[in-house]
């Protein structure tokens, strides 16, 4: 009776612990909607120049799914979780000196754009393979609203003077861009995880190539985002450093429109090879995460500087 009672007793630990296993290995559900608001800013380093500002909002539901746009996406299987979003962001760029209205020959030319895009983003899940496409439209230059922005920004600001080169911005254009990403899990502990991706741009503004190697460390959940939590837990913290090579093909923000391109000395030639680096941390309560991060680019043209910006989101799950 006593052999009995002890193979009862250890067969339920074993099984009450396999559960238990199993429900914390389990991925948390997919919230119904998730809300981003997104800012980058180089008001940080009291620099002003290059890519001065950018602002984003992205809305991501999976009633998205039925938008005719995702025919153009890379399709998903039934071994993935896949998450849909839209997505809206303005990008301005200006040269180093902004209170003359004389064209700043060989700077960086005034440039901005919006882009309203779609993206879909699947989970393997095996939880190491992630693949994200999008596809973006919009319009630069003059129709790109960095003018008006830019100057209502700097009148709100008391130590900022008003931008008088944007009668200087370089032609825009119609713009169709698809991006695409694929990111590979190298390593994973309880508190550290060491990813790398490649992916890149094709269109307009951007078509490019690059590489990239991410590195979390802290209180991971299943995925370092915003849509997997850790099950257990109310309260999350990790930092993260990136690390990314960028082969530059076409850069309309220093070479303008591609087609019915006007003549201008304006005009630059991108460097073919960019480096860039984002170090950065989030904090998550419960559904709410904020995020605080610095961008750094090496010189994107002859005779330019490095640059750097202060990078910030915030996300609601709902």
């Amino acid at each position: 009776m006593k052999l009995k009672s002890i193979k009862i007793i250890l067969i339920s630990i074993l099984v009450g612990g396999g559960n238990a296993f199993a429900q914390y290995a389990e991925r948390p559900k997919l919230p119904s909607s998730a809300i981003m608001l997104g800012w980058d800013n180089d008001f940080v380093f009291h620099t002003d120049y290059y890519y001065t500002n950018g602002m984003s909002l992205q809305f991501w539901n999976n009633a998205l799914q039925k938008s005719p746009l995702n025919y153009l996406l890379i399709p998903n299987n039934k071994n993935q979780t896949t998450v849909y979003g839209i997505s809206l962001r303005q990008d301005m760029f200006t040269p180093v000196n902004k209170t003359t209205f004389a064209p700043q020959i060989g700077d960086r030319p005034y440039f901005s754009y919006w882009l309203l895009g779609e993206t879909k983003q699947s989970y393997y899940n095996d939880e190491t393979l992630v693949i994200t496409s999008s596809i973006y439209f919009g319009l630069s230059g003059e129709k790109g609203g960095g003018e008006w922005v830019q100057n209502w920004i700097h009148d709100l600001l008391p130590n900022s003077g008003h931008v008088n080169g944007w009668a200087n911005q370089i032609t825009g254009s119609f713009c169709l861009d698809y991006q695409f990403n694929l990111e590979k899990q190298l390593y994973r502990s309880s508190h550290f995880r060491l990813n790398a991706s490649a992916g890149g741009l094709l269109g307009l503004p951007y078509t490019n190539i690059d590489g990239k190697l991410q590195f979390y460390f802290g209180r991971l959940g299943h995925y370092p985002n915003i849509f997997f939590t850790l099950p257990d837990k109310s309260f999350q913290i990790y930092g993260f450093t990136v690390m990314k090579a960028k082969w530059v093909i076409y850069n309309a923000s220093l070479q303008g429109p591609l087609f019915n391109k006007p003549p201008s000395d304006l005009y630059l030639k991108p460097l073919p090879f960019v480096f860039q680096a984002k170090f950065g941390m989030n904090i998550r309560y419960k559904h709410f995460t904020a995020q605080v991060g610095v961008d750094l680019i090496s010189p994107e043209f002859s005779g330019a500087r490095w640059h750097r910006w202060g990078a910030f989101r915030f996300f609601f799950i709902f």
